[in-house]
């Protein structure tokens, strides 16, 4: 773990929620099947991007310049938007989630990953994207990635 990462582990997740916000997102990816709870989550990011509107914005850097003072303003980490042929990649960095013992608590992770398909989706519909197309975790070696479109092929 590097320096960067210590300062936002300890930063991110205040010491009174960390036990909490682990213990619920633990619980509820234990307790209901995986898309019951997706759904659930993806719902919650849904609510949340209604009460934190972006406005619309004619170009990828403006629209990542609205996502990241949203972002800012919650201390939420920040984003970075590339285009690909088939796929919007959303590169989601910093996000407050708990740590224990210098390590992401794991349902923590993928919990509040699916909060941020529900954000992102809802901030691109509103965008003028297509209702059905989802944005999904596509991997969290570096931040969370997520991919708005067409899921690339893998070789």
């Amino acid at each position: 773990m590097t320096e960067h990462d210590t300062y936002f582990s300890s930063r991110h997740c205040h010491p009174q929620w960390r036990h909490l916000l682990s213990a619920l997102f633990d619980g509820l990816l234990n307790s209901v099947p995986e898309q019951e709870a997706r759904s659930f989550l993806r719902q919650v990011g849904a609510n949340m991007a209604l009460s934190l509107p972006l406005g619309a914005h004619d170009t990828l850097d403006a629209l990542e310049g609205a996502i990241n003072k949203r972002w800012s303003e919650l201390d939420w980490g920040q984003a970075k938007l590339r285009s690909h042929d088939d796929y919007l990649a959303i590169h989601h960095y910093h996000c407050p989630v708990p740590h224990q013992q210098g390590r992401m608590v794991e349902a923590a992770q993928k919990s509040l990953a699916m909060v941020l398909e529900g954000v992102y989706g809802s901030w691109l519909l509103a965008q003028g994207g297509e209702p059905d197309v989802t944005v999904r975790l596509a991997d969290t070696q570096d931040g969370l990635v997520l991919h708005y479109g067409k899921e690339p092929a893998h070789d």
